[in-house]
């Protein structure tokens, strides 16, 4: 099951992810291998914040049909990467504080309309550039 598979890489080095049963479901913290359930259940949220994460990790986010919060704060992520998340068209939550991205990579981000929230600080993006795609994404809260 390719729920289970990202799960337990995420766990792997220190990640915690937010599992459900269902689409509807309560999503539930799993912070340790053990707690995986033996049953199918879908990945909701996924933090792997100040972890040894790269653009590589990345290919797996638009498979995750069920992903809606996604953090990655403080990891090594740059304007690559971003091309790969503009293709997530589920998510609602996206965190990047302190990674390598730059301005360069707003527009795949422009792609994400059904965002929520973003958070774009301590990044090498310009504020001139935050308020342009604030234009872009009027219905998301871009931090």
């Amino acid at each position: 099951d390719f729920n289970a598979r990202v799960a337990s890489l995420c766990l792997s080095i220190g990640g915690q992810v937010w599992i459900s049963d269902d689409l509807n479901g309560q999503a539930r913290l799993i912070a340790d291998l053990k707690d995986l359930p033996s049953s199918h259940y879908l990945v909701r949220e996924i933090h792997l914040t100040n972890l040894p994460v790269s653009d590589g990790w990345l290919w797996m986010v638009p498979k995750l049909q069920a992903l809606k919060v996604l953090q990655l704060n403080g990891t090594r992520i740059d304007d690559a990467g971003l091309e790969v998340l503009a293709k997530a068209q589920k998510l609602e939550s996206l965190s990047l504080d302190g990674t390598r991205i730059s301005e360069a990579g707003l527009e795949h981000l422009a792609a994400l309309k059904q965002l929520k929230t973003l958070s774009l600080r301590d990044t090498r993006i310009p504020a001139a550039q935050v308020a342009g795609l604030k234009q872009k994404l009027p219905t998301t809260d871009i931090q």
